[in-house]
């Protein structure tokens, strides 16, 4: 994520330097270096660590864990997802250089399903398949015929049943960043974290994985493809996902978001990032 934060590039021609008095521009400086800070930190704080792992100021704290069959607190699965960092960022650095575009996430889906069987998850593959292929052509996008939606459940299989969602779908933008990371596809890049999102629920179904004789109902986790103008997630709700046994009752997702302060989550009533 930080890496096509710093390496996009739009097409468009480059605006002509322009220079810039000594004190303005050590505060940009900084002002950018502050920014990166901000964005390293709220993802470490996400408990997802999708960055690099060497983030500044945060330390995350490994402990042995306990065997216990007390409800665990947040200290608890805080410490558990710490020990998934490394795993984490390695799957997030791989669906980087992989990146998709709407409805054709084929590779990503691919991935998402190795490992959810490594964690011996239940899952189901094959939603959202693409119905408006050529209203999407029209409107000037460049999408495949979809059916990579993935939907997992942990838990007992019983009610209540909540919902956990992250998005796949890679932007028709050229990386410029060097890292060994750094997209492989020419004109297409993971240029709004969507590398992270998926990465990040992966890290969150193997701590549920482990824990999963402590929930009381189940969780049903959605890779959802397309949300870049396609909404697959519309049309996964189409396909049934949250009317599936047990029906859902209530559906969670976020959005990694550089501008609030560190350590905080935001929302608001009504529609956003939307």
């Amino acid at each position: 994520f930080l890496g096509s934060i710093q390496g996009a590039q739009l097409s468009r021609e480059p605006r002509a330097a322009r220079s810039a008095p000594a004190g303005i521009s050590e505060q940009r400086s900084a002002r950018r270096a502050a920014m990166v800070a901000r964005i390293k930190t709220l993802l470490a704080l996400s408990i997802a660590a999708c960055a690099a792992e060497d983030l500044p100021g945060v330390v995350l704290t490994r402990g042995p864990g306990r065997a216990s069959d007390a409800t665990p607190t947040f200290q608890d699965l805080w410490e558990d997802a710490g020990n998934d960092v490394p795993f984490v960022v390695e799957v997030r650095r791989e669906l980087h250089r992989t990146p998709e575009l709407l409805f054709d996430e084929h590779a990503t889906s691919a991935k998402i399903a190795e490992v959810l069987a490594s964690l011996k998850v239940n899952f189901t593959t094959g939603w959202a398949k693409n119905t408006k292929r050529a209203e999407l052509a029209a409107k000037g996008f460049v999408s495949g015929e979809g059916g990579t939606g993935i939907v997992a459940h942990i838990g007992t299989g019983a009610e209540p049943c909540v919902l956990l969602r992250a998005d796949i779908d890679a932007l028709p933008i050229h990386e410029v960043v060097d890292l060994p990371w750094k997209s492989e596809t020419p004109g297409r890049m993971h240029a709004c974290g969507h590398d992270g999102h998926a990465a990040m629920l992966l890290g969150a179904a193997a701590v549920l994985k482990r824990r999963e004789h402590l929930i009381k109902g189940t969780i049903r986790l959605i890779w959802q493809p397309a949300e870049e103008g396609g909404a697959g997630g519309k049309r996964m709700v189409e396909e049934g996902v949250l009317d599936l046994p047990p029906k859902t009752e209530a559906a969670f997702g976020f959005h990694q978001w550089p501008f609030l302060p560190l350590g905080s989550i935001g929302g608001r009533p009504g529609p956003m990032l939307a």
